[in-house]
């Protein structure tokens, strides 16, 4: 086998790089202090509005418009006051600015003290309800102990999933602590070999013969090639356990001719498009004016997502801003949800397809839903709208020209809500 050998080009000079990033903040509004750091493979270079500093990438720096709060650090600690009152927490006074990082408040519950940010604050997370890393620790510690394992204290995040270090005397081996919750101990793990010899056997259990094929999932699970003489299927080794038969399991091409025809049962129109979302199926329908993602499962009773998935103005609810650029223009879309998450991952794949991208955020928490239903009038009647053949941003859309309009009805709306 041949070697492949990549010819790489001279890296920039920094003095260049850091010339270009003092040009892109002053067309900003901003300046670069000239101060510059090397943080993993990127330079990162400190910027000012003569108030707050901050540390960009050249990258960032082009990317981002807006590298400071619109807000003063006075008014930021007013709404942190005011929000942290409607949690039923309290706001200690304290806050810290790190380069790079976003500000952070400390909140108090009357017991203990954390940290948080303002825009998470804004979308209503109570810091509170995270557990810490001591508690992690703790409870890792305890479900360690009852498998006869030692938790070393060691953790760290691989892939956004925390790993705690374990030792059974002689050796240590890195394991999750919701597989320690299940019982599971990395040191009686089998091995490639059992597992392929397990797999053998229950498929031929099932009829089905393994095709000595062998493959790594994205979450990291392995799975075999199996067939029944005629069709090939995945399956992994803990649904061949649960004798789950993967040739009884609808296809993709199966669940959406099951999804157009439950649609069809509620007067809507599958589109045909489908995406998996954490481990689940979603499918897109129409009726006719506005399109929705839902689950086959969702279709299959007849759940109509345009009358069941609707906002309502009854439960706390969120006006965002969204700041978008779309063929090099930039434009803002708006709109409320009660779910943020998830609309915002619509959005997000929406514009993708479409060859745009968020640029900005802002999320404003109503304990009325009905109130934030109210400012989206408001501004649908102030402010002209646009359509940019994006779904989603059909009707709550308009140039970027009114932004900061929309942004002083928004806050003008949330003060009043506070008051």
């Amino acid at each position: 086998m041949g070697v492949l050998v990549l010819s790489m080009g001279k890296p920039r000079p920094i003095n260049e790089i850091a010339a270009e990033a003092k040009e892109v903040a002053s067309r900003l509004g901003i300046g670069a202090t000239g101060k510059y750091e090397k943080r993993g493979d990127a330079w990162y270079f400190e910027i000012t509005n003569g108030t707050e500093y901050k540390w960009r990438t050249l990258g960032d720096l082009k990317k981002i418009t807006n590298h400071f709060n619109r807000s003063t650090l006075d008014q930021q600690i007013i709404e942190v006051a005011k929000i942290a009152q409607n949690m039923g927490l309290s706001f200690t006074g304290k806050h810290n600015h790190l380069a790079g990082n976003a500000r952070k408040f400390e909140i108090s519950n009357g017991e203990e003290s954390r940290w948080s940010a303002l825009g998470n604050l804004r979308a209503g997370k109570n810091s509170f309800t995270v557990a810490t890393l001591v508690q992690q620790l703790t409870e890792a510690k305890e479900y360690a102990k009852k498998l006869g394992l030692q938790l070393t204290g060691e953790s760290k995040l691989i892939k956004n999933s925390r790993k705690y270090a374990v030792s059974d005397g002689v050796d240590t081996k890195w394991i999750s602590k919701e597989h320690l919750k299940e019982g599971k101990s990395p040191f009686t793990l089998r091995s490639l070999t059992d597992q392929v010899n397990q797999a053998t056997s229950l498929a031929k259990a099932m009829g089905l013969t393994f095709t000595g094929k062998i493959n790594e999932g994205k979450s990291n699970k392995r799975r075999f090639e199996l067939t029944d003489g005629i069709k090939f299927r995945w399956s992994t080794l803990n649904r061949l356990e649960e004798q789950i038969n993967p040739f009884a399991v609808a296809t993709i091409e199966e669940q959406c001719q099951s999804a157009a025809q439950f649609a069809k049962e509620i007067s809507l129109i599958f589109t045909g498009n489908n995406e998996k979302r954490q481990g689940h199926q979603y499918f897109e329908v129409t009726d006719g004016k506005d399109f929705r993602w839902t689950t086959l499962g969702g279709l299959r009773k007849h759940s109509n997502p345009f009358k069941d998935g609707g906002f309502d103005g009854s439960k706390p609810g969120i006006f965002y801003i969204l700041k978008i650029k779309l063929n090099e223009q930039l434009y803002v879309g708006y709109g409320i949800t009660n779910q943020a998450k998830g609309r915002f991952d619509t959005h997000k794949y929406e514009l993708k397809k479409a060859g745009g991208v968020i640029l900005e955020k802002m999320t404003y928490q109503f304990q009325v839903g009905k109130n934030a239903n109210n400012l989206e009038t408001q501004i649908k009647r102030a402010i002209p709208r646009i359509n940019l053949g994006v779904r989603g941003f059909m009707t709550e859309c308009t140039t970027a020209d009114y932004l900061e309009k929309i942004i002083g009805l928004a806050e003008g709306a949330y003060e009043a809500q506070s008051n």
